[in-house]
């Protein structure tokens, strides 16, 4: 179904589910911010599934996010998920099995309707192709929203529009939708990242405290620090490292940590800037 003018949540009709695909600065998350309002007009809780690990627009990079929005009501952060990276290339494993885990909780907290916004990672050579193929089985049944300027997204959206399973609306990108440059980016990411580590503390990690992933404590290495159920509560770079162990700057309680999880960034939490 190729859009026409209309309001994007009467093309998507009455499909709970939907999944907002497009390469970068293609207006994903406007797209998103107009359903989220139609329906919550509407009446509707809805689950707003933030899977923009670079530019997303709930949380610090390298994190996925799941928003409760209600009419009336301020939207909160629910819950988010720790990918470890500002793009899924290298961790397309975390990447879906974030989104499945987020829009399960949405329905568990009581939300008819979800919306997932995605990375701008749609590249065939990338392994864009194989990402939203399989983000949309794990959502399925489901509507795909793909915001395309001349059809790039047809190795995605041409399949599944001859399957019964899925309901997809082709759109162009929305007016005044302007492209950033690398530059603008990388900015963007190091304010989000200057801001979460404001304020933050110092905890020295446990040597019984589960540590997931491989490889080894570096100065600016950034960790997700988890709850008891895996669930992200904010970053961590490690800032010491001693013979006799190693410490990490968060803003998370020292009381809240289950775990910690390894990214694959490093980090100066004071400026925000990502390390070679």
């Amino acid at each position: 179904m190729t859009g026409s003018g209309r309001p994007i949540a009467e093309l998507v009709g009455e499909v709970p589910t939907v999944l907002v695909i497009g390469r970068t600065d293609r207006g994903k998350t406007t797209t998103v911010r107009e359903l989220v309002e139609a329906w919550t007009r509407a009446g509707e809780r809805v689950g707003w599934v933030d899977a923009d690990v670079g530019q997303g627009a709930w949380g610090p990079p390298t994190v996925q996010s799941l928003v409760i929005c209600e009419e009336g009501g301020e939207p909160r952060v629910e819950a988010r998920w720790f990918v470890g990276s500002t793009s899924p290339r290298g961790h397309m494993l975390p990447t879906v099995v974030g989104v499945t885990k987020l829009a399960a909780r949405a329905r568990e907290r009581g939300c008819r309707r979800i919306v997932v916004d995605t990375t701008g990672l749609v590249a065939p050579s990338e392994g864009g192709v194989a990402l939203k193929t399989w983000k949309a089985e794990a959502l399925a049944p489901c509507a795909v929203v793909a915001l395309e300027r001349d059809r790039e997204l047809e190795p995605v959206a041409g399949p599944m529009e001859r399957d019964p399973r899925f309901r997809v609306v082709r759109r162009p990108p929305p007016e005044g939708v302007r492209e950033r440059s690398f530059e603008e980016r990388a900015a963007s990411r190091a304010a989000r990242f200057r801001s979460h580590f404001q304020g933050a503390g110092e905890i020295r990690v446990a040597p019984d405290l589960p540590v997931y992933g491989m490889g080894r404590p570096l100065p600016g290495r950034l960790v997700g620090v988890l709850d008891r159920e895996g669930w992200c509560l904010g970053l961590g770079a490690v800032s010491r490292v001693a013979p006799d162990g190693w410490w990490v700057r968060t803003p998370v309680p020292p009381d809240r940590v289950g775990a910690l999880r390894w990214g694959s960034l490093r980090i100066d939490p004071d400026t925000g800037e990502e390390r070679p």
